[in-house]
């Protein structure tokens, strides 16, 4: 949501990712099309740019452009629901 509409005056971003398999667990990485601060070769898209705090857990991972993401429904998460907030 643009910050202009959104009730705390700041961009609502959420990010979900889920496992739709409920007999084993998933991997994978989370691409993120971010513009990474400082010249390419410095740190560029491997430097974490955004904190990601998951709502059903609490629990926060600073982030860059390519993210490993692990769900496994026997361990009781079968999603995440980030919001995300610049560093």
């Amino acid at each position: 949501m643009d910050a202009f509409h959104s009730p705390t005056g700041r961009d609502d971003v959420v990010l979900t990712v889920v496992n739709l398999d409920p007999h084993g667990a998933r991997a994978g990485e989370v691409y993120l099309n971010l513009e990474a601060p400082g010249p390419a070769g410095l740190g560029g898209r491997s430097r974490p740019v955004v904190r990601v705090t998951d709502a059903l857990t609490g629990d926060s991972y600073e982030w860059s452009g390519q993210n490993y993401v692990r769900l496994d429904p026997f361990a009781g998460q079968v999603a995440h629901v980030f919001s995300v907030e610049p560093l």
